[in-house]
């Protein structure tokens, strides 16, 4: 009896569990007229003997007629009370006979004791060759056909068990694609041109139930745009499936893309997918590129690069023409590349790209190189430049009427009156500008005949203000002097710098002294524009730990930077090294020592040992 218990529950369980299916039109031996007949006294399931016939899961019942014909549409859905078990035709099957310890014999059963029956919509099941009932109660059939569909239960001893639903499903033949009333062979890739309309049509042969399908375009599921039908056939009691999927117009945005018709089935243990791949036809699209840039001159002497691009399909190879008063003449050209080297006068002309397509003869529309005549080497950058924070600017070196250079040499003049070199190019192009970015520039272009300088050009780059601590995290001896600094910069002046000691309620501004604090005026850094702001504390306290902010404003904005001040006890010994020194700039204050040290600090309430290096401003 405890089995008995356990395995009820179990069964209880797995029915909880179970999501009734909406399978429909299932093909069985079970027939509609003579149903309850058929049943007799005792031969419903279930609770009693006869009484109505009990319909299965709006499954059609006569094997010869239209399943859509045989819905049972006045008698209750079972499907909320009864398990149901999808196999696939030809494979085995077991069923348990497994009855509820409360279940009651049922009234004018004449079975007798132990003994086990079993029932199939409603008729009674012997035993033959494919089936088998042990001597447990378990059925075993050897193989599942489609007339094994429907309700089955069985009897122990009088006492009925659930009842379970079997739907035996068959397994559709492998679906294949159409287009234009022929087949497409599996992997096939369907050619067409930009702007046709193509029906592919998704073929499933057999299945019961009857299949679903979905349909996929470049990885997006388009299964609303095309239609499904199904046909029963009777004979094999199986459905014939078609799905019809519709692309009005098809662009060369589709060009290799793939089209998959993917079917799902109860029987298939993963969905199968048959895809085409897409070969778009079009027309070629001409892309030109110019060296040097649309709008520059062109002088005598200077070389010119035009490259053609042409996207199309099937590919086409570009040529550049010249046209002249008689027509066009084909130029010499590599791979879309046209190179003219040393232009003079008789390159002053319109060029254009040309291809010969599959469609026919296309071409680009035409750009003219105007030469002008050589003259002297100019240069004659502006003075001064002035250009936003995180902006681009771009300074030419020579001047439009000047002859073009062989060589031109940009540099930087740094601090000392050393130079930097930055580039090579005839305008210096500075990308999302910084403050770094500012200073004195100076150009020298050269060609055959002389090499000439360029004065100074002064880039000015304004925009808010930039606070970076020159040390985010700074560490001193309690009793000792400190110093904390910031890296500042910010156009256009005045810029208004505030230090926040904590807790950030009392402002300090340079120039001014606050108990034992001193804010410094701003001195100068290497870079233009840029500063240092420095703060000292003489005679570090505890409750001088903590958040300290420095806050920079001018009429472009405000920034903010922290600097994290920890102050510790003083050290027990302090052994000074004599490799290193601080690397403190020269225009900040200087305190009266500054060493690199080691310091070992124990804490003897807590009993931490903390090893560390710091700066230390003694």
């Amino acid at each position: 009896m405890g089995v008995s218990r356990w395995l009820f529950a179990l069964l209880l369980c797995q029915a909880t569990l179970t999501t009734p299916t909406d399978v429909r039109f299932l093909r069985h031996s079970g027939r509609r007229e003579g149903f309850a007949d058929s049943m007799g006294p005792g031969g419903g399931g279930g609770g009693g003997g006869g009484g109505p016939p009990q319909p299965s899961l709006g499954v059609p019942l006569n094997a010869s007629a239209n399943p859509a014909d045989l819905l049972f549409e006045d008698e209750p859905d079972p499907r909320l009370d009864i398990e149901e078990r999808l196999v696939v035709r030809g494979t085995e099957v077991v069923l348990e006979c497994i009855v509820p310890e409360d279940a009651k014999v049922v009234e004018g059963d004449d079975s007798v004791e132990g003994e086990v029956r079993w029932y199939h919509d409603g008729a009674l099941v012997e035993g033959d060759l494919r089936v088998s009932i042990m001597w447990t109660g378990r059925l075993v059939m050897s193989h599942a056909v489609s007339a094994d569909s429907g309700l089955w239960w069985c009897r122990r001893s009088g006492r009925p068990a659930p009842k379970l639903r079997l739907i035996v499903t068959i397994p559709p033949e492998r679906p294949y694609l159409k287009y234009g009333g022929a087949q497409l062979a599996a992997g096939a890739r369907l050619t067409t041109r930009e702007g046709n309309s193509i029906t592919l049509h998704c073929v499933v042969e057999g299945g019961n139930p009857a299949p679903s399908i979905t349909w996929i375009l470049g990885g997006e599921d388009i299964t609303a745009s095309s239609q499904i039908h199904s046909q029963w056939e009777d004979s094999e009691g199986v459905f014939n499936t078609k799905s019809n999927l519709t692309v009005a117009r098809v662009g060369k945005d589709l060009h290799n893309n793939t089209v998959a018709c993917v079917v799902r089935h109860p029987s298939l243990p993963v969905a199968v997918s048959v895809p085409l791949r897409l070969n778009i036809e079009y027309s070629p699209d001409f892309r030109l590129r110019r060296w040097p840039s649309w709008g520059t001159p062109v002088r005598e002497g200077a070389s010119v690069s035009l490259l053609c691009s042409v996207d199309a399909n099937p590919p086409s190879d570009p040529t550049w023409v010249k046209e002249t008063e008689g027509g066009t003449t084909e130029v010499a050209s590599s791979e879309g590349w046209l190179n003219l080297t040393r232009v003079t006068g008789e390159d002053r002309a319109w060029y254009k790209c040309a291809t010969v397509h599959t469609f026919g003869h296309f071409a680009s529309h035409s750009v003219f190189i105007n030469v002008l005549p050589a003259g002297e080497l100019l240069v004659s950058p502006p003075r001064e430049v002035e250009v936003g924070l995180g902006e681009a600017v771009q300074i030419p070196c020579t001047n439009p009427a000047s002859r073009v250079p062989t060589a031109v040499c940009w540099t930087k003049i740094l601090q000392g009156g050393r130079a930097a070199g930055v580039s090579s190019q005839n305008s210096l192009l500075l990308r999302k500008t910084t403050y770094s970015d500012g200073g004195r520039y100076r150009c020298v272009a050269s060609d055959a005949t002389k090499t000439i300088e360029s004065d100074d050009v002064d880039v000015i780059v304004t925009g808010a203000p930039m606070v970076a601590a020159v040390n985010s995290t700074v560490l001193s001896i309690a009793g000792r002097p400190t110093a904390l600094s910031a890296h500042v910069c910010g156009r256009p002046l005045p810029l208004t710098l505030t230090w926040l000691p904590p807790p950030h309620i009392q402002p300090i501004n340079p120039g001014d002294t606050k108990d034992r604090v001193t804010a410094h005026n701003l001195t100068t850094s290497e870079t233009p524009g840029c500063h240092y702001a420095v703060l000292t504390i003489a005679g570090v306290k505890p409750h001088d730990e903590g958040n300290w902010v420095i806050v920079g404003v001018n009429d472009r904005g405000a920034t903010a930077a922290l600097i994290r001040l920890n102050v510790t006890a003083a050290a027990h010994s302090v052994a000074a090294s004599s490799g290193a020194r601080a690397q403190i700039p020269s225009h900040l204050p200087t305190p009266r020592l500054t060493l690199f040290v080691s310091v070992s600090v124990v804490s003897y309430a807590t009993t931490t040992a903390i090893l560390g290096r710091a700066w230390v401003w003694l």
